[in-house]
């Protein structure tokens, strides 16, 4: 049985994940940040709904494009940005039908 099959999903993950992405992406960026991931924005959402059990390496390319600070995105302890890292806010939301607004 692997780990992932008895760990209990963290909504607080989901929440610090929703958190950095707001402020890097803005409130509607879910869809430009699941493509810069390789995901649906409907596969995001949900990992930020429930916490559900985000692939690794999925966790690392977020760290990468927004400098999330991997202690805090995964305990919510320490420095929500690494130093130097954190990265500017996108300009580029998304209205509801998809297309892009400045």
């Amino acid at each position: 049985m692997r780990d992932s099959e008895n760990a209990v999903p963290d909504p607080n993950l989901g929440a610090r994940l929703r958190l950095i992405r707001e402020e890097v992406y803005g409130p509607n960026g879910i869809i430009s940040l699941a493509h810069a991931l390789g995901l649906s924005a409907e596969t995001w959402k949900s990992y930020e709904e429930t916490g559900d059990f985000v692939p690794a390496q999925v966790l690392l390319r977020f760290i990468e494009l927004t400098g999330a600070d991997p202690l805090w995105l995964l305990s919510g302890k320490g420095d929500r940005y690494r130093a130097g890292t954190r990265r500017m806010p996108h300009r580029t939301d998304h209205n509801t039908n998809g297309t892009a607004e400045v």
